[in-house]
């Protein structure tokens, strides 16, 4: 996590937003932030090799006990006032039956089951608006990797603001 970007859970209403505090790294070679103990968590495949169907260098979302949800946050900066494009896709995890959301505030801009790709256009953002992506349900099996490029459009042309899994986290 970031300035712009928290790994946190929320409660199974989607109203409260809890951050990470902690991190450690598991034995499969993965960088967890998490609450103490058991998921939810956000982590990261640090390892050379694809564990649980996570990529290497890929983000995975894995949901609490019950539908408890693992969610990465992305923040509008300050200064920024405009509108951007989310795009992306929840990649096939863990066996399991995961659900899947794209959440601004109590609205759903997305939603899908196990995995699947969204494409969000001009949405209008102001500094501290927060857009979620969450992963709950499927507690025992729920390892699902995200792929996710944000990219915002100003007065001077395009600019991305992330594109994960390739090493830009601006």
């Amino acid at each position: 996590p970031n300035g712009v970007w928290s790994y946190g859970s929320m409660d199974v209403a989607f109203t409260t937003f809890t951050p990470f505090i902690h991190q450690r790294t598991d034995i499969f070679g993965f960088d967890l932030w998490s609450p103490p103990g058991v998921p939810p968590h956000v982590g990261l495949n640090a390892s050379a090799t694809p564990t649980f169907n996570v990529p290497p260098g890929y983000l995975a979302l894995h949901p609490g006990p019950g539908p408890e949800p693992a969610v990465l946050r992305w923040t509008a900066p300050a200064g920024f006032s405009g509108s951007i494009d989310v795009n992306g896709q929840f990649l096939s995890g863990d066996i399991g039956s995961m659900q899947l959301a794209v959440r601004r505030g109590s609205t759903v801009l997305w939603s899908g089951t196990d995995s699947g790709a969204f494409a969000l256009s001009s949405l209008v953002v102001a500094p501290g608006d927060t857009i979620d992506f969450a992963v709950f349900g499927g507690y025992s099996y729920g390892n699902t990797p995200l792929q996710l490029t944000i990219t915002a459009s100003s007065a001077s042309g395009e600019q991305t603001l992330y594109v994960s899994n390739s090493g830009n986290n601006t």
